[in-house]
């Protein structure tokens, strides 16, 4: 359990006196500042001839970004052109949905 008490100070402009009080609580309200940022998990499949790779990145990019800036971010972090990426979502083993560019 948090609990604490505050301090303010009052001070008289034409006397100058001085009083302080203190009040109890045991909850105080902070504001958590909202995060610009979105953190998606991606799985990069790569395809060579004898086998596949899987390779997971925690990308973060702008809230409001479109699947080009997750692709070019994805592009920096794993060493691909962004061009060669395909952005999809896999349901039980089958493609579900691709996202294009300006999604």
């Amino acid at each position: 359990l948090f609990q604490g008490q505050s301090q303010s100070t009052l001070v008289c402009p034409s006397c100058s006196h001085r009083s302080t009080t203190f009040s109890p609580f045991l909850f105080l309200p902070l504001a958590i500042p909202p995060t610009e940022l979105r953190n998606i998990a991606v799985t990069l499949v790569r395809r060579y001839p004898n086998r596949l790779s899987r390779v997971e990145y925690l990308v973060s990019v702008p809230k409001e970004s479109t699947c080009l800036s997750l692709k070019n971010k994805l592009g920096e972090m794993s060493g691909i052109s962004p061009e060669n990426l395909w952005l999809v979502d896999v349901y039980k083993n089958h493609i579900w949905q691709e996202f294009r560019d300006m999604y």
